[in-house]
């Protein structure tokens, strides 16, 4: 089984008097570029595997579905409320994540970002989304133990690929500063919380020996 790393690109919806066009349509005809009102996004929803139909809600407000990835859905954008999007496809497990926001989760944590969160929708700015999403759907079950062994160990190594990495970029610095130790320390918390993510994700899917 080979390792699957999954990158996710961000970019903040450009708000044009009171329509904005898809960046995924930038490279489309004039003519044909999808329209959505500025307080609307589409984002687009993937999976693997393809073929998942998903829904998206925030709270218990259903903001829209799709029948089957990879496709597009428009949602109303909001600072106030997560929202969390769930996909399921028969044979596999069926997830729920939450879709990342671009200006009230990576603005500023704790009380402060709560009262930034108030400010924005007091002068009327909305938080953007993700323009696209991907989720990873894991087997129901397995055929052998072996087969799931290597599920989660490709799992633990990419994990442990992108935090070697993440960590190398603070090293030469770690000694002098202590904004990069703190940086290691946080990258390493992340790695032992991910890790033990996968087990409690992937460890009680059953093994149906054939």
């Amino acid at each position: 089984m080979k390792y699957r790393i999954c990158f996710l690109t961000a970019a903040m919806a450009s708000i044009t008097a009171c329509t904005t066009t898809s960046v995924q349509d930038l490279d489309k005809p004039k003519e044909e570029r999808r329209k959505v009102a500025a307080n609307m996004q589409e984002v687009k929803l993937n999976s693997l595997p393809e073929g998942a139909s998903c829904t998206v809600m925030r709270g218990e407000e259903k903001l829209g579905e799709l029948e089957s990835t990879p496709g597009f859905v428009t949602i109303k954008r909001s600072n106030f409320g997560g929202v969390e999007i769930t996909c399921s496809k028969e044979g596999f497990v069926t997830k729920t994540e939450k879709l990342p926001t671009i200006v009230a989760d990576n603005a500023i944590d704790g009380n402060i970002g709560a009262i930034f969160t108030i400010i924005k929708a007091a002068e009327g700015s909305l938080s953007s989304y993700e323009n696209s999403f991907f989720l990873e759907l894991p087997p129901a079950y397995f055929n052998s133990q072996s087969e799931k062994d290597e599920y989660i160990e490709d799992k633990k190594a990419v994990i442990e690929i992108e935090h070697d990495d993440s960590a190398a970029q603070f090293t030469k610095c770690a000694e002098k500063k202590k904004r990069c130790k703190k940086a290691i320390a946080n990258i390493e918390a992340s790695r032992a919380e991910k890790l033990a993510k996968v087990d409690e994700e992937y460890g009680d899917i059953e093994v149906k020996l054939k």
